[in-house]
């Protein structure tokens, strides 16, 4: 899906460490991984959708909390609210939509997972 690429040059343009699905084992400290969720047309009476809506899963990774916290912060200056030519497709907007912290055992990281809406003009 190719909302990925407007995810990706958000992140590496804020100077992030960002991967898409899943990071490399071998990958160490803050990390952020991006998921596309899903596709949602937008069609009216037959016609072919103008604009399609991408829900974005974004996940920051530390080990701590405090650098978490500041990880995903960083994250969602970098998306929410963007619009524009971005990764070579006209972006609508970016939208925050959600945000919910945790922990996993395995590798010790605390995470921060985030929900965006990406609209994006056909």
């Amino acid at each position: 899906m190719e909302v990925g690429k407007v995810i990706k040059t958000q992140l590496n343009a804020s100077g992030l460490n960002c991967y898409p699905e899943s990071a490399p084992q071998q990958v160490t400290g803050d990390i952020v991984v991006y998921s596309v969720i899903s596709d949602i047309p937008t069609t009216s009476k037959g016609i072919t959708s103008k604009v399609d809506t991408y829900r974005v899963q974004v996940n920051s990774y530390s080990n701590t909390y405090p650098k978490v916290v500041l990880l995903a912060g960083y994250v969602r200056t970098a998306l929410d609210g963007q619009s524009g030519s971005i990764g070579g497709l006209t972006v609508d907007g970016i939208y925050f939509n959600n945000e919910q912290g945790g922990f996993e055992l395995e590798p010790n990281n605390y995470v921060i997972t985030q929900d965006y809406m990406v609209r994006i003009k056909l």
